[in-house]
């Protein structure tokens, strides 16, 4: 439970026994007060270790359990959004356990796989960076093979001049030879 005074907040609770601390089956009461060291008290109020209390939160980080059991409104509110907009294991956790899907990190996770596959910011070996590339190269090739519509049609006009005038040559050619006389 969280107590707010008007200076700080402070966080108390009752610990149950653990048997891997070695101590007697009694609880600990435990309070927290924001301060930079020694911040863990006992109820006589003397500072105590984290090492006392990390045994009965299994791994838990401070942060994680200040998110799961402090109780003011501040923490709540930020909390609820937290939730909401599915940021951190805690949000993720409760929505697909409420939603029915707890195969979904899975498929989230194979899905991510799947979106890198496809891209990542920077990457050269991704499917669209492999595929921008290839496009790349075929429009300087394409470019480089492309001739211009006006280029096209002065070299169309070039081609018929020349097939005119190859025509003529034949005929006038065929003219000259008719002229000459026939050898014996």
């Amino acid at each position: 439970m969280a107590l707010k005074s008007a200076a700080a907040t402070v966080s108390c609770t009752n610990i149950a026994p653990c048997a891997s601390a070695g101590r007697s089956n009694s609880r600990t009461h435990a309070c927290r007060f924001p301060h930079r060291s020694n911040s863990l008290h006992d109820a006589e109020g003397r500072p105590l270790s984290e090492i006392a209390i990390s045994a009965h939160l299994a791994g838990l980080s401070r942060d994680a359990y200040s998110s799961m059991f402090s109780l003011d409104d501040e923490t709540l509110e930020a909390g609820g959004k937290a939730i909401l907009e599915l940021r951190g294991d805690l949000g993720k956790l409760l929505f697909t356990a409420s939603a029915g899907l707890g195969h979904a990190s899975d498929v989230l996770a194979a899905l991510e796989t799947e979106a890198d596959k496809l891209h990542r910011k920077q990457a050269q070996t991704t499917e669209i960076a492999l595929l921008k590339k290839r496009f790349a190269e075929l429009k300087s090739r394409k470019e480089t093979i492309n001739t211009l519509a006006s280029t096209f049609e002065a070299l169309e006009a070039e081609r018929v001049e020349a097939q005119d005038q190859y025509d003529r040559s034949l005929a006038e050619r065929s003219v000259l030879s008719a002229r000459l006389p026939c050898p014996p």
